[in-house]
């Protein structure tokens, strides 16, 4: 009887999964039925695709998961992951174009886990599946042909998911941020990294006594844990870039006077205080107001884009592809230099002493403590100037 075998993957990986497939099958030829929802042979057109999907799940008794930075944010594949989980099966994650195996996130980090970058990669599959089907010996077949091929195939994988995934929910977004910013937290090279942020006081600035209504409590919480782990990056050396837009004359708040006093006044708490956190974080000030930018690491990259006069961003661009990340980086690096050489001309004055971290943490006080002054006549009706 053949051993069945699951690939869990993603659209864009679809040429992977199936180079993957045909190598396991002609190495194992009538050992191992291998699925892959992307084979048009496994999944013929009229078949009812979630169902088939759960049958072979019920059936299989390995489950491969490729794992990349995209795919393991997709919610489908943890789906996968879950279901098979449930069922005691063996899970393999196998890593590639980016991911390391080292730096999976948990519970993928529990597993004993393959790259497929490594030279090793075909014979240390094929050991796995010797061991599983008992199998007395290797079976002959060229490895070094198997992996060129598989690694063609690897280079081709997420060309498909350049696009940009369109976020309209605020709950959709803020969760798949803190997804990241976990991952990037469980990064062994974690105090390597960088993100890059940009808003109205940055999310640094939320508190759980902001003024969300009874229905957007759940995205609160959100936001306050997306804080919390920004937090706990910048403690474990992340270097996070921090562009605020306080507001002044030429950028108003359109959430309330009360609600940007509020957040000013906690921004500026968290910069006076002796949080270890603050000697990774450099910061720079925008007084035209800056569109919403969020880059965490190589992992993603989300830009936000108003749709009306509500809060937050309506409409979210996530995009994942290393060139378009590497393109983001490279401007918002530009971006951040010039904005922060003008918040030390601005804002700097007499911050000739300490190093330019030190001197911008100064500057961006005094730019809150210059937006409070102007909130503070502003609601008393006197627009300050």
């Amino acid at each position: 009887m053949k051993s069945r075998v699951f690939i869990s993957h993603t659209t864009g990986e679809a040429s992977l999964a199936l180079e993957l497939k045909n190598f396991l099958e002609q190495t194992f030829p009538g050992a191992l039925t291998v699925f892959a929802s992307t084979d048009v042979q496994d999944l013929t057109p009229g078949q009812q695709w979630l169902k088939r999907i759960e049958a072979a799940l019920r059936e299989t008794e390995v489950l491969l998961v490729l794992c990349s930075p995209f795919s393991l944010t997709r919610p489908w594949i943890n789906f996968e992951v879950g279901f098979g989980w449930s069922r005691g099966l063996d899970i393999l994650p196998i890593c590639h174009s980016g991911q390391q195996k080292d730096e999976l996130p948990h519970p993928f980090s529990d597993l004993q886990a393959l790259q497929l970058e490594d030279s090793d990669f075909c014979h240390s599959i094929v050991e796995v599946f010797c061991k599983h089907l008992n199998a007395p010996e290797e079976p002959e077949i060229d490895l070094v042909r198997a992996h060129k091929r598989l690694e063609k195939a690897r280079k081709s994988a997420g060309k498909h998911e350049a696009s940009p995934h369109i976020i309209t929910s605020p709950l959709e977004r803020t969760r798949l941020i803190n997804e990241d910013l976990k991952s990037l937290l469980a990064s062994s090279r974690v105090a390597a990294e960088t993100v890059w942020t940009s808003a109205f006081l940055s999310t640094l600035a939320i508190g759980p006594d902001d003024p969300y209504p009874d229905d957007e409590q759940e995205h609160l919480k959100l936001l306050l844990q997306e804080r919390d782990l920004l937090l706990k990056l910048a403690r474990k050396g992340c270097t996070i870039k921090c562009i605020i837009s306080p507001a002044n004359t030429n950028h108003i708040r359109h959430a309330g006077i009360e609600y940007a006093i509020k957040r000013t006044d906690r921004l500026m708490s968290l910069l006076q205080s002796s949080s270890r956190a603050l000697d990774c974080i450099d910061w720079a000030i925008s007084e035209l107001g800056v569109k919403n930018l969020y880059i965490i690491g190589h992992i993603s990259c989300y830009e936000g884009y108003k749709a009306g006069h509500h809060r937050g961003y309506g409409l979210t661009l996530r995009q994942t592809t290393p060139d378009v990340i590497g393109a983001n980086i490279s401007l918002h690096k530009g971006f951040f230099r010039d904005l922060a050489l003008h918040t030390l001309r601005r804002f700097g004055l007499d911050t000739d002493v300490g190093s330019e971290h030190d001197q911008l943490r100064i500057a961006a006080i005094r730019a809150l403590q210059e937006s409070s002054r102007f909130l503070a006549d502003l609601s008393k009706g006197q627009p300050g100037q």
